[in-house]
């Protein structure tokens, strides 16, 4: 692929990746459909790096990749953080990228939990 055709690519993957931000210029339907593209995409990539460049096969990025997702369900659904101004104005998506960050970090918290006792007991090529 020639420099031309990245940058041209670069500049297309990012407008789409912010047009789901700008108030407006999509609907539900199509930001939802934004968000799973992506989402499908960013889980693609995991898995090429585990397993196309490593050689390896491993299910433990997906594994925490769905306590993320499972956390940000139970967030979103729940509206257990804020609830009273949500339902009040049910048409905002202010609580997605906040439910998401925190998802991400109660799924990387599960993994240093499980995996700092897993590596202090291996040494070398184990």
């Amino acid at each position: 692929m020639s420099r031309a055709l990245q940058w041209i690519a670069i500049v297309v993957v990012a407008a789409l990746a912010l047009l789901p931000f700008l108030p407006g210029a999509v609907d539900a339907y199509y930001f939802s459909f934004l968000f799973f593209v992506f989402l499908y995409a960013i889980m693609a990539q995991s898995w090429n790096l585990v397993a196309g460049y490593g050689g390896q096969i491993s299910l433990g990025s997906h594994a925490f990749f769905g306590l993320g997702a499972y956390t940000t369900a139970i967030l979103w659904s729940g509206n257990y953080l804020w609830g009273s101004l949500y339902d009040s104005h049910p048409n905002i998506y202010y609580f997605d990228p906040v439910t998401m960050l925190l998802g991400g970090i109660v799924a990387a918290l599960a993994a240093v939990i499980i995996g700092l006792p897993l590596l202090s007991k291996l040494h070398g090529d184990y």
